[in-house]
């Protein structure tokens, strides 16, 4: 954001889930269930528990699913999404 520009980045939703082994979670309330906010626009991405930092860290698929979840598509000149 600057004096004169603002970006806005609309969300499908403020949550996303990911598979994760619930046992390795401990006490965390609604393991694998991960609330993004504006910083992930910024390319940082907080969890709640090691747990679910190694299951996004052992399939990246699982973090473009997130993306794919929260984000809206893009749609190029010829009407494909490219999200």
């Amino acid at each position: 954001m600057t004096l004169s520009t603002m970006m806005i980045a609309p969300r499908r939703s403020e949550t996303a889930k990911i598979p994760m082994d619930v046992l390795a979670a401990g006490d965390i309330v609604d393991p694998g269930v991960l609330s993004l906010n504006g910083t992930i626009l910024a390319g940082t991405l907080m969890v709640k528990a090691e747990a679910e930092f190694d299951a996004l860290r052992s399939n990246p698929e699982n973090l473009s699913q997130v993306f794919r979840d929260v984000g809206f598509s893009r749609i190029d000149s010829y009407g494909n999404s490219v999200l």
